[in-house]
């Protein structure tokens, strides 16, 4: 070791950088339209063909094609004439995320490649739904106040009072004599 980094490593906890490690990658499809307008798939995984993965081809909700890829990782079938679909792909760990297709014209298909999630990675497997917590309870209703209504009865009775008292009166009264 150089003398300089020896001083380092005692002075400065200096270390050698570690080694970094291979970050595993998904498999991969590619696709394409051949010549006579089918769409075909090429599935790999590190570069290795994959065969014996089922493929779908759902175009909205509706299965427009289905099969497995043969020993060279490959299939095709005609493309969709409804200008997308999306691709289903299981190697045998689960279903994997659809990839969306967009078909451009007759002749060109994006994306080229994408990567296969293929359900057996954190990222793409359903987590655990929690229940949904009921709704809170509503509070009681708050009564309506009773001051006014009481206010309101305290106010015709004191006019009936009045009527009542005005009534007596008037006709209450002794006949005025005609002297």
């Amino acid at each position: 070791m150089h003398p300089f980094l020896a001083l380092a490593a005692v002075v400065g906890g200096f270390s050698e950088a570690p080694t970094p490690t291979a970050v595993p990658q998904p498999p991969e499809a590619a696709f394409a339209i051949d010549s006579s307008g089918w769409l075909t798939i090429r599935l790999t995984d590190g570069g290795r063909p994959v065969p014996g993965a089922s493929v779908r081809c759902l175009v909205g909700t509706h299965v427009y094609a289905e099969g497995e890829t043969d020993d060279n990782g490959g299939g095709s079938f005609p493309k969709p004439t409804s200008g997308t679909c999306q691709m289903v792909f299981d190697m045998g760990k689960g279903l994997a995320a659809p990839i969306p297709l967009t078909f451009i014209d007759k002749t060109r298909v994006v994306p080229t490649s994408a990567a296969v999630r293929d359900g057996s990675l954190a990222c793409c497997r359903p987590s655990a739904v929690p229940p949904t917590a009921a709704d809170p309870p509503r509070p009681a209703p708050t009564p309506a106040p009773v001051w006014p209504l009481s206010l309101a009865g305290l106010g015709i009775g004191v006019a009936v009072s009045a009527l009542t008292l005005l009534a007596i009166r008037r006709y209450s009264r002794p006949p005025a004599s005609s002297t």
